[in-house]
């Protein structure tokens, strides 16, 4: 399997990382002639909107479920952080075609684009969801979202449990040998059964054209790396009934984060930390990794990526990191070609120039002005090249910073309602269409049309522009020389 060729640094801030992080990039479906479909969760999604009846709320049932987990579990968990976790992920190449998240998170609104994107999340032994500690203002949200995650159960229960049997016959007979029910149950009997049958090894050599590669990998060849035993896995939870997705993406240890003088920690990450694994669904905590490749390759470079070639593209990011991280020379200052140092340039400037002190702090202000005004074109071109999302992540940022909805993340099922209440001229209507928009653009299987695209743009200008005109002067300098909103 050939994994994406992609490196990037991730800084998870001001916390110490204690487990392994897992960023998935692809997850598989319908396992078909030995390869995984892509999971298209438009299915599940429907048949979760029909089972709840929400009619035209159909639309936030992808959104709400993409942040239900920590939302929950940082409104109702005593001992968890209310912000939870920061993780930065910036690509340190121009592959941008996968998006990689960590698991029980939320995109971060503020700091969203296409080479870094930050998300905020919690470790699996941070989430411990209380439904009855939610406070009174959650309680009718917390509700919802219970209503949203039984019904969720019961859609994926018939559309993650699909295994073709009479493809699998070897598979399908060992499993009904071994009885179990739980997943805590299967999960230590498919830990066995990978892990007695089978050895890990990076050359397992290609399974013969006329048999699947699950089962030759299991019943005859029995070696295998990270994707052997995670298809593995998955097929074997499906078996018993219980619903499970395969994985791929990153896998990266704690021992590889570095902590930096700011106090964050940062990794630079390649193909040797791609991996794969199964996910199941644990209620109260969503989406999660099972790992069950045996310790000594977990996370493996793909079969035809050589270690040579892994450490030259180590290396390369790293050297690419560090040139964007401070204090890049021994006594922490920039030198130029000759060696010698910023100090040192400017003292021997003065030399040459004696301006008075009030022409000094004209030309100070003169450059920041400029620069300024500079900084502030460069933005409004970046805002007419933006895709709807990063327009709409952009508009939570301005009516945060007006005092709006604060309370709001634009994900809540009642936003597109509470948008129009808060901002004067701004039609039920166009609400609607505009959290629709960008629902379908976060979610949907294909992406929103040119004249979508042109609607969430113009929405964004009007509403950005009704905010303004209720700002005090300076509020408006904010919004227009710093915030760049408009």
């Amino acid at each position: 399997m050939a994994f994406i060729a992609v490196a990037f640094t991730l800084a998870a801030a001001f916390v110490l990382i204690g487990e392994e992080q897992y960023l998935k990039g692809f997850e598989g479906g319908e396992y078909e002639n030995g390869q995984w479909m892509p999971a298209g969760e438009e299915d599940v999604l429907e048949q979760t909107s029909q089972i709840l009846g929400w009619g035209d709320w159909r639309g936030t049932v992808g959104t709400m479920l993409d942040s239900m987990y920590f939302f929950m579990n940082s409104s109702t968990n005593p001992e968890a952080s209310e912000e939870g976790r920061n993780l930065t992920v910036r690509y340190l190449t121009r592959d941008y075609s996968v998006y990689y998240n960590p698991y029980y998170s939320v995109w971060n609104r503020g700091y969203f684009g296409k080479s870094a994107y930050r998300y905020r999340y919690y470790e699996q032994q941070e989430m411990n969801i209380n439904w009855q500690s939610a406070s009174r203002e959650m309680g009718e949200y917390a509700r919802w979202q219970r209503q949203l995650q039984n019904a969720y159960q019961k859609a994926i229960q018939k559309e993650y449990t699909k295994v073709d049997r009479e493809a699998l016959p070897k598979l399908s007979r060992l499993c009904r040998q071994q009885e179990g029910s739980g997943q805590e149950a299967v999960t230590r009997i498919i830990l066995r059964t990978l892990h007695e049958r089978a050895s890990y090894t990076q050359t397992p050599g290609r399974a013969p054209y006329n048999q699947d590669i699950v089962e030759y990998f299991l019943f005859e060849n029995q070696k295998g790396y990270c994707v052997h035993f995670a298809s593995a896995a998955v097929l074997m939870y499906r078996m018993y009934g219980i619903p499970s997705r395969y994985v791929s993406g990153y896998a990266i240890s704690p021992a590889e984060f570095e902590q930096q003088e700011d106090g964050s920690y940062v990794a630079v990450i390649s193909d040797q930390n791609a991996h794969a694994w199964p996910e199941i669904f644990i209620e109260d905590q969503g989406w999660t990794p099972v790992e069950v490749t045996p310790s000594d390759g977990e996370a493996e470079p793909a079969e035809d990526t050589g270690e040579e070639q892994n450490t030259s593209n180590r290396e390369e990011a790293k050297q690419e990191s560090e040139q964007s991280l401070p204090n890049e020379t021994e006594d922490g200052k920039q030198k130029d070609e000759t060696g010698k140092s910023e100090e040192q340039g400017l003292a021997k400037e003065e030399d040459w120039f004696s301006f008075s002190a009030g022409w000094i702090a004209a030309g100070v202000l003169f450059f920041i002005a400029a620069g300024i005004l500079v900084r502030r074109q460069v933005k409004l071109r970046r805002m007419k090249k933006a895709d709807c999302r990063r327009c709409f992540s952009k508009l939570i940022t301005a009516v945060h910073a007006a005092g709006v909805l604060r309370e709001y993340s634009g994900q809540e099922i009642d936003f597109a309602e509470r948008l129009v209440q808060a901002v004067q001229g701004l039609s039920r209507e166009e609400s609607r269409k505009l959290v629709g928009i960008v629902n379908q653009a976060a979610f949907g299987a294909e992406p929103p049309s040119e004249e979508d695209e042109a609607f969430v743009k113009q929405a964004y200008r009007k509403i950005v522009q009704r905010i303004y005109r209720n700002l005090s002067w300076y509020r408006k300098l904010q919004f227009r020389l710093f915030y760049v909103f408009l």
